[in-house]
């Protein structure tokens, strides 16, 4: 999942893809976050097993997943200033719950993520304040498994990816940011709003598509 930062920079998750995040446990060039700026391309994080799934804050900062890191399955969202220094954003509430794919609202306010309360237990999208993960709220019902959020540039809408009663498959769905109805939008998974705000790339089959929101309302 590409974000963009507001001057145009795409932050992304890259491996080597012939490795699993089992096999990858211990080499020291698995999952790690990119920046994609001026036709140049630098690395951010390195010596980790799976650092994925970045959103940039309105600062610049960098919320991610860091999961199984240096041989350890200790999953948590992680923040990561302009500086480099990191810190702990989310932890886990209580084994064995999980989370991931966090995004950032456009006012750094609110931080969107997918969350499962056990292993067998479907995702579920959340948001909460940035400054306390647990004080959460349930976007999507416990019966659709959905994950991979992403708010839109204005933070009045958030597209995701879900599996309804009747898909036939993994669909990209939008719904409002206060939660209630959802509409179908594409079929594919893992959506990101381009900085136009109309525009929503998203994969499927292993290709990268996009397709404009209607004019008048999403």
């Amino acid at each position: 999942m590409p974000r963009w930062r507001k001057d145009g920079a795409i932050v992304f998750t890259a491996a080597n893809e012939t490795k699993s995040a089992f096999a990858a446990r211990n080499d020291p060039t698995g999952w790690n976050l990119y920046l994609f700026q001026g036709g140049q391309i630098e690395k951010l994080t390195s010596g980790r097993i799976r650092e994925t799934c970045a959103s940039f804050a309105p600062d610049g900062t960098l919320y991610f997943v860091a999961d199984a890191t240096d041989g350890k399955d200790i999953p948590s969202i992680v923040r990561m200033g302009v500086d480099g220094r990191r810190e702990t954003a989310v932890t886990l509430p209580k084994a064995p719950c999980m989370f991931g794919d966090p995004s950032v609202s456009p006012d750094g306010q609110r931080l969107l993520r997918a969350e499962a309360e056990q292993y067998n237990r479907p995702w579920r999208i959340v948001v909460s304040p940035v400054t306390n993960g647990a004080e959460r709220t349930y976007l999507t019902p416990l019966t659709m498994p959905a994950y991979a959020p992403a708010w839109s540039p204005d933070g009045r809408s958030i597209a995701f990816t879900g599996c309804r009663e009747g898909d036939d498959g993994w669909y990209v769905y939008l719904m409002s940011a206060k939660g209630g109805s959802m509409k179908r939008f594409a079929k594919g998974k893992n959506p990101a709003f381009a900085p136009d705000g109309r525009t929503v790339f998203y994969d499927r089959d292993g290709a990268i598509f996009k397709a404009q929101l209607k004019e008048g309302g999403d």
